[in-house]
């Protein structure tokens, strides 16, 4: 549940972001009359991503056994790959208001268009990946998860399209950075799981530690099983496994050092750009 919150919130917001900036972007160009096109561009990303939504489970849902399992492994790798490149790309991109400046200089409505169709569709099958991926970790309803989430930044989005600016939105993204890229770790960890269990990958699938120990006397069971209070959210949140594989634990490992680095290389290269094209 906690997963779908904070992978809605994130997409639906970058979306939201988009659109308002575009919109008022278009209001000091005196370009008003282009919003209903924007309104359009919207409509069509999101029938485009209710479409991938739609192929992926019909596809999702052909598969049992090893092909199930090397399935499910392909789309949780593909799924942290995206989340990481997204993450990067996000903070290395230059102004969207120069984006939009460059797409009516070049192409006309046309341009216009294929910015926010495209910027919506992207996020959509993103959505679609992250939490195909996230519900086979899914500790209760994820559903109900992606709703909050998204209820939440559709809030804070029509904030930003009446002029509010007052959020600090930096320290937002800084925030949900850090939690996708342990998202994404436990996605790649999940998948070596996957790859293990189908024999596509080598090494022993036998636990390097177990937190997964019977039920105690009472029926309930320790917090940090898989099932229990702390690992059940830990699992849907940050793919935790109570009985990881040496493999499994070496690939979180290396990911989110990898990963962390490259982010935080990169906003420090970016916080020095922009302080270096500030006004004095």
């Amino acid at each position: 549940m906690a997963a779908g919150f904070v992978v809605l919130l994130r997409e639906t917001l970058e979306a939201t972001l988009v659109v308002a900036v575009v919109m008022a972007y278009l209001r000091r160009a005196g370009e008003q009359r282009q919003m209903l096109l924007v309104l359009w561009a919207v409509a069509a990303g999101v029938a485009g991503s209710i479409g991938g939504a739609l192929i992926f489970q019909r596809v999702a849902g052909g598969f049992d056994g090893t092909g199930e399992q090397i399935f499910e492994g392909a789309v949780m790798a593909a799924a942290a790959l995206l989340l990481t490149t997204m993450i990067i790309w996000v903070t290395r991109r230059s102004s969207l208001e120069h984006s939009i400046e460059r797409s009516m200089s070049r192409a006309g409505r046309g341009g216009l268009f294929v910015l926010v169709f495209l910027s919506i569709l992207r996020e959509g099958v993103e959505t679609v990946l992250f939490l195909g991926a996230a519900a086979a970790n899914a500790q209760g309803s994820i559903i109900a998860g992606a709703l909050g989430g998204m209820a939440v930044a559709l809030t804070v989005g029509a904030f930003l399209m009446l002029g509010s600016r007052r959020m600090r939105l930096r320290r937002f993204f800084t925030v949900t950075n850090v939690l996708l890229i342990l998202f994404a770790a436990g996605l790649v960890a999940q998948s070596f799981h996957e790859f293990q269990e189908a024999g596509v990958l080598p090494g022993s699938t036998g636990p390097l530690w177990n937190f997964n120990p019977p039920p105690l006397a009472d029926g309930s069971l320790p917090p940090l099983h898989e099932d229990g209070l702390v690992g059940s959210f830990a699992k849907s949140m940050f793919g935790y496994d109570g009985d990881p594989s040496l493999l499994e634990v070496a690939a979180y490992a290396v990911y989110l050092v990898a990963a962390l680095g490259t982010w935080l290389t990169v906003s420090s290269r970016r916080r020095r750009a922009d302080a270096g094209t500030a006004p004095a």
